[in-house]
């Protein structure tokens, strides 16, 4: 919740290091005093010699107070001074009207706020007799029950003059002026309650001393009041009166709620919907400077609410609250230059204003950016600028982004299928060269080429030889083809035909053999539909992995809600790869608890994986799991089962020497597996070391 604090006046009440500085009269009356008091032994030595000291002591008294005063008078004097200097430069910048800039809309705002606490204190100094006073003095008035040094004395130990800042001991004075009709002290109760300083954040307590205040006059208590009210904090959510309480302090003009005012008729929320009266209170807080009432009048023009349509004084709105950072006017001011709606169409400024507001968190923004890019929309496509934007999106909690990366993901294997059928034997040759050389990730690739090269010239079986190998050299992602592959066996073109066979008259293994290839599109196109069938039918008789089977498919469709029901089918019956996925949809749902929860059921199978992710949270240091010795324990679990991530992450953190200690030796071992899986990172980390 956000209130716009009070701008309370505070008068200074000097405290002076040497005790307490009197006045002329009482300085005079005191000397009198102390020379009466220097024959107090009836000796003349005696008294002179008294009097000889006691005129020492007073002179030095009368010296320290000419300096005082004269100090005061100076001060007095800059007070002067500096009040004329902000009130010429409020003049001149109001005589400006409209025509503000963000910066100068700024600096008006400041000039107008430093005058008045000047002002408040220039006051305060008036009273040349309480100007200079102890500490000990002003809790003594205050303790005597005196309502304004109760609240000079809050203010003390809210701002942390002269004394150590204490919030509570704020509180307690700033309550006791407060009971006694102090206004700016119960305005203070009202924003220390909201914001928890010094007591139990407490917005009913909050309410009671705004409100206080606001049936005493106070404006910023009034608005604070209405936005109690239109947010339901610390009182039922209630427009109609949230309204009324903006209503009084947009009168004393108020920019806030004015403002409010200004997006409740125009919502019609507690009033009947009125944009003639949302234009009126959006005018007058966007000529006292408010940037999101210029936004809200250009989207009026633009929409012909209670104007007539009118583009280009919408865009004149638009582009100047987007030059002072509204997010929502630069979304708008990138449309119309996409559009050319009240400007000439500007890709380059389209382009612009719509990073300017994606970047502040501008949703509508972003989803354009990431169409834009993944379309070839007035700029060139970019399928990896696309996916960042997605990205950000599903990281942000949202299904249609993630299910676009998942749209992406599927046109992405298209045209490396399309790719490979169109160079196949160029991509072949690539491949044997670089697989002779030892490297994994294309021995990988070489099987890969002859697995989607879908004919029956035996291509199957080399490509089941050659995931064999792989996965017999520490490749690990090899090893889902190669189960795929060693499930159907030897292929021919009589396959298809014995397992359809062998399928209809219930055979468990050739239902789930038959899924698979009109899944994986062996020997035949890919039918999902057929695949979900016959899978179903493997799962009706205790088939596990058909159940996997399917809930892949699923995931791979987008179809997340049978995916996730499939996978917690096969959790039950202890699957590891159903818990580990379970663990990424838990994680996506920003629930740790449950995602670690499936991540160790899978890890305790051995799945590598799992205990990579398991590491990954345990070295988030924002997790309530947070434990680096545990994260370099689980890292170590999965670099030994094979994952090319977790061994880059041992070499790196060997490399480091923060969790464990520095050895560049171990760090070149588990670098060097994972670059032989092909990991990039950890091809380049290797040359650094090396």
């Amino acid at each position: 919740m956000f209130f716009i604090p009070g701008l309370i006046a505070i008068g200074k009440v000097a405290v002076a290091t040497g005790g307490v500085i009197v006045s002329k009269a009482i300085y005079e009356s005191g000397k009198s005093s102390g020379y009466s008091k220097g024959s107090y032994n009836g000796k003349k030595e005696g008294y002179n010699r008294a009097s000889a000291e006691y005129e020492k002591k007073i002179i030095s008294q009368e010296s320290k107070f000419e300096e005082e005063r004269g100090r005061y008078i100076s001060e007095r004097e800059e007070f002067d001074y500096l009040m004329l200097e902000y009130e010429k430069k409020i003049m001149e910048l109001e005589g400006r009207g409209e025509n503000l800039t963000m910066e100068e809309s700024d600096k008006l705002s400041y000039a107008k706020r430093e005058y008045e606490i000047l002002e408040s204190s220039r006051e305060a100094y008036s009273n040349e007799g309480e100007l200079y006073m102890s500490i000990d003095d002003i809790v003594e008035k205050a303790e005597l029950g005196d309502p304004d040094f109760q609240y000079y004395l809050g203010n003390i130990y809210y701002l942390g003059e002269t004394v150590e800042q204490n919030y509570s001991e704020a509180f307690h004075w700033f309550e006791k002026a407060a009971r006694q009709g102090n206004i700016s002290a119960q305005v203070r109760l009202g924003n220390m309650s909201s914001e928890g300083e010094g007591v139990e954040q407490d917005y009913t307590e909050s309410f009671m001393w705004y409100k206080k205040a606001a049936n005493n006059g106070d404006v910023i208590a009034a608005s604070n009041l209405g936005n109690m009210y239109y947010l339901g904090y610390g009182v039922e959510s209630n427009y109609e009166k949230a309204k009324d309480w903006f209503y009084v302090a947009a009168k004393e003009g108020d920019i806030f709620s004015q403002a409010l005012l200004g997006h409740m008729f125009y919502r019609g929320e507690g009033v009947e919907q009125d944009y003639e009266e949302a234009l009126y209170w959006y005018e007058k807080a966007h000529k006292q400077g408010d940037i999101y009432s210029r936004y809200s009048i250009g989207l009026m023009n633009l929409l012909g609410q209670g104007v007539p349509v009118n583009y280009k004084e919408a865009a004149a709105h638009f582009i100047n609250a987007a030059n002072h950072g509204n997010a929502n006017a630069q979304y708008a001011t990138a449309t119309i230059y996409h559009t050319g709606k009240g400007v000439h169409v500007n890709y380059g400024e389209a382009m612009k204003w719509y990073y300017s507001a994606a970047e502040q968190g501008h949703i509508e923004a972003q989803y354009d950016l990431a169409h834009i890019y993944h379309e070839g929309v007035i700029v060139e496509k970019d399928i990896e600028e696309s996916k960042k934007w997605y990205n950000r999106l599903a990281s942000q909690g949202d299904i249609d982004a993630q299910n676009m990366l998942d749209i992406i993901k599927q046109e992405e294997i298209i045209a490396v299928e399309q790719d490979l059928a169109d160079n196949f034997e160029n991509f072949l040759n690539s491949y044997r060269l670089a697989a002779n050389n030892g490297d994994l990730l294309a021995l990988f690739e070489l099987g890969n080429i002859y697995y989607h090269k879908k004919s029956m010239d035996n291509n199957y079986e080399k490509a089941l030889e050659i995931y064999s190998s792989a996965y017999e050299k520490g490749f690990l992602e090899a090893l889902d083809k190669l189960e795929l592959l060693s499930t159907i066996g030897s292929f021919d073109s009589s396959t298809l035909s014995r397992y359809q066979s062998d399928a209809e008259k219930g055979d468990t293994e050739s239902q789930y053999k038959l899924g698979l290839m009109y899944d994986y599109g062996i020997g035949k196109d890919e039918d999902s539909d057929k695949a979900a069938e016959w899978y179903k039918k493997a799962i009706e008789q205790g088939h596990k992995e058909a159940l996997i089977r399917l809930a892949d498919k699923y995931r791979m469709d987008i179809d997340i809600d049978n995916a996730v029901k499939w996978y917690k089918l096969g959790a039950k019956k202890n699957h590891p790869k159903a818990q580990f996925v379970l663990g990424l949809y838990s994680e996506y749902e920003k629930d740790e608890k449950a995602a670690i929860e499936w991540y160790m059921k899978a890890a305790e199978q051995g799945h590598a994986e799992a205990q990579f992710m398991i590491g990954e949270i345990y070295e988030n240091p924002e997790s309530e799991f947070f434990n680096l010795n545990k994260s370099f324990e689980y890292y170590e679990k999965s670099a030994i089962g094979g994952d090319s991530e977790a061994q880059y992450k041992l070499g790196e953190i060997y490399v480091e020497g923060k969790i464990v200690e520095k050895n560049l030796e171990e760090a070149q071992k588990w670098l060097r597996l994972s670059a032989s899986q092909g990991l990039h990172e950890a091809k380049e980390a290797l040359r650094s070391l090396i």
